[in-house]
């Protein structure tokens, strides 16, 4: 009850899970964790005694955990990904902004999926979040429900420009994407189809950014 009113004091997400092995997956198709928040607010407040370094891309103060562990499937075993460091310190996966108050602070998204186009932040997530709607409801909307994925493509020109990933037996959108680009800016505009054997998936089957950038940058 403490660690429960800690957590709702300083406006962290409390989401309602049942069952070890289904948490995170209901954690992870969570879209909109606002429910379940004290305040509308997209804020934390941090806790006492944390604090942010190099320009907010890493946290440092007393954890609760300091491993993180996953299982790999290629070796079939628990492998360590994250290991305890000694001052502390976690390098941050997402976006973080704080507020004229220190202690206050927006998650603006996960860095990856975030990327600056003709000087402009563009947030894939969001953008991917349109596409893909107005995708479904659309002639070519894929039946398999193998859907593409909105990526980022370094630019000399542009810095990113935004492409579209999609498995081959998908064909091409280039008609659709056309008809996307013109209800979007200028920096949100798909400017490319990429096209490979097999979108890499999580158990969730939600991709694997990571991998699926390195595909990417082969191209």
């Amino acid at each position: 009850l403490d660690v429960l009113n800690l957590l709702w004091q300083n406006n962290w997400p409390i989401v309602p899970t049942y069952g070890m092995t289904e948490t995170a997956s209901q954690v992870a198709a969570m879209e909109n964790f606002q429910d379940f928040r004290p305040r509308t607010q997209l804020e934390f407040n941090l806790f006492p005694g944390w604090s942010f370094l190099e320009e907010c891309s890493e946290i440092m103060g007393p954890s609760l955990c300091c491993q993180i562990w996953e299982y790999s499937q290629s070796h079939q075993c628990w492998e360590l990904i994250a290991e305890p460091q000694k001052n502390s310190c976690l390098k941050l996966s997402d976006q973080i902004i704080q507020g004229q108050n220190s202690e206050v602070f927006r998650v603006l998204g996960r860095l990856d999926r975030r990327v600056k186009v003709l000087g402009t932040l563009v947030n894939l997530d969001t953008l991917e979040k349109v596409f893909l709607e107005m995708l479904i409801k659309s002639p070519i909307a894929p039946e398999s429900g193998d859907f593409p994925v909105l990526m980022a493509q370094k630019d000399e020109r542009l810095e990113h420009r935004v492409v579209l990933v999609a498995e081959k037996n998908c064909g091409s959108f280039r008609e659709f994407i056309e008809s996307f680009n013109a209800q979007v800016s200028g920096a949100e505009r798909i400017r490319g189809e990429i096209f490979v054997d097999k979108i890499p998936k999580t158990e969730l089957s939600k991709p694997r950014f990571a991998e699926l950038q390195k595909l990417i940058d082969l191209k």
